[in-house]
């Protein structure tokens, strides 16, 4: 049986955190397999916040953006 732990971050994960992609879940879990999902509302925040100009905010929900988009269907 896989081993799997998923978590459902919000908005200020993406904002504040690193990106899921640099974070140390060996170190947070032992499961053999993480995912990560995004809530319909998350995404919408996100896609709220990357017009906002130079903001911090803005660049990181343009960047979480560009790597969330792709992986939408």
């Amino acid at each position: 049986m896989d081993d799997v732990q998923r978590y459902a971050p919000d908005t200020n994960f993406f904002f504040h955190a690193k990106s899921p992609d640099q974070l140390p879940w060996q170190d947070m879990t032992s499961a053999s397999r993480i995912e990560v999902i995004v809530l319909d509302e998350v995404m919408r925040e996100l896609d709220r916040h990357k017009s906002n100009g130079n903001s911090r905010s803005a660049k990181r929900a343009r960047d979480a953006f560009t790597k969330l988009d792709p992986l939408i269907d």
